[in-house]
């Protein structure tokens, strides 16, 4: 099959396009997922998880933490590991903590979570770790 270069040009921009498409979580800030949902509900079946993962950019926050942000609520969120060492993740919703006078009051038991603001194919994230003495004020 012969391919003029206009055609195989449009034909790379869609290859790139696709490919961008079946990255998904490594690709940049994964969308929020509903607490029934499971990884394979955007990805395949075979797309690997991790539960015992130690994250190293999870930031340290109190149980008790204020959320500052412009949006209506924030999302409390488990994270769904699909790398080995915490760098990729899917947040999946746990629940909504509503945004009042700019700031979300926040209580979080011991663990990992992921505080993140719902942009529907998108999210704006952050992954924390539950430890005393942690940031009493986190900023989206």
């Amino acid at each position: 099959m012969i391919v003029s270069k206009g055609r195989f040009g449009i034909l790379c921009a869609a290859l790139l396009a696709l490919s961008a498409l079946l990255v998904g979580c490594a690709a940049g800030p994964h969308q929020v997922i509903d607490a029934t949902e499971e990884c394979s509900s955007c990805h395949s079946d075979d797309k690997p998880t991790y539960e015992e993962v130690v994250p190293e950019g999870a930031e340290q926050v109190a149980p008790t933490v204020a959320v500052g942000t412009s949006a209506d609520t924030v999302s409390v969120c488990e994270p769904i590991f699909t790398e080995e060492d915490g760098s990729y993740f899917v947040p999946r919703v746990v629940r909504t903590v509503p945004v009042s006078d700019g700031s979300a009051t926040v209580e979080l038991e011991a663990g990992t979570w992921v505080l993140s603001l719902d942009q529907g194919d998108t999210a704006t994230s952050k992954l924390v770790t539950v430890a005393e003495g942690g940031a009493e004020h986190i900023d989206l």
